[in-house]
């Protein structure tokens, strides 16, 4: 019953542990990568003509 109890412990502290180191990462790289990526998208003349194909997606019953 005591080593029931003492792997219980255990194992909820080793949760809380990993629970918490894996939200207490701070990433500065991301900040560097995605400032390599321009703001906008280029634009390029549109073509004439032609057809657009698109869908509507609903839930109806």
């Amino acid at each position: 019953m005591k080593a029931i109890k003492l792997f219980g412990s255990a194992s909820l502290l080793v949760g809380a542990a990993l629970s918490l180191a894996a939200c207490g990462q701070n990433n500065k790289d991301a900040a560097k990568t995605a400032k390599k990526f321009p703001e906008q998208t280029p634009q390029k003349t549109a073509k004439k003509g032609g057809t657009l194909n698109y869908a509507i997606e609903t839930d109806t019953p």
